[in-house]
């Protein structure tokens, strides 16, 4: 998913914003992200293709990667998968409604129409994080049966019934 990203931009239509933006949340080079927050120009341009290009060419960390904007969470009667079901949701449907949004402005990269996709953009990154952020606590609750936050040693059952009735 990760590289299907890069390569719609490196094939599309190659707004800058749009490819910072993927930088920014994909690449690990500081001082490039620094150079591309010092605008559009030849040089940046430059320096944003070739690094999206090289991203493309490293292997992708993720050795289980969860198309979390293409796929539908399946529902379920488990609760823990019903709740990470119901938090995914929303967010899901509001990146749809973005990416739909974001279209409505067409491919024009002219500095007004720019601007105003900047946002909506990087808001749609920011959900697609959460989505797989989502995503990746139900797949360790599949193999693990349990959530990666929860720590199992935490939490004992009291043996004196007292304290299992504060418990309760």
């Amino acid at each position: 998913m990760l590289k299907d990203n890069i390569r719609g931009w490196l094939t599309g239509g190659q707004n800058f914003i749009v490819g910072r933006g993927l930088y920014k949340q994909l690449g690990d080079d500081d001082d490039i992200k620094q150079q591309l927050l010092k605008g559009e120009n030849a040089g940046t341009r430059r320096l944003l293709w070739e690094s999206l290009e090289n991203l493309l060419r490293r292997p992708v960390k993720e050795a289980i990667i969860v198309d979390s904007t293409a796929s539908e969470m399946p529902a379920s009667n488990d609760t823990v998968r019903k709740a990470l079901r119901e938090e995914w949701s929303p967010l899901y449907t509001r990146m749809n409604y973005l990416r739909a949004r974001i279209d409505e402005y067409g491919g024009s990269n002219n500095s007004e129409t720019v601007a105003l996709r900047e946002p909506i953009a990087f808001e749609i990154l920011d959900l697609e994080d959460q989505c797989e952020a989502i995503w990746a606590k139900r797949s360790h609750y599949l193999e693990h049966g349990s959530l990666p936050d929860l720590d199992q040693k935490e939490f004992t059952i009291p043996e004196d019934s007292r304290e299992l009735a504060k418990l309760l």
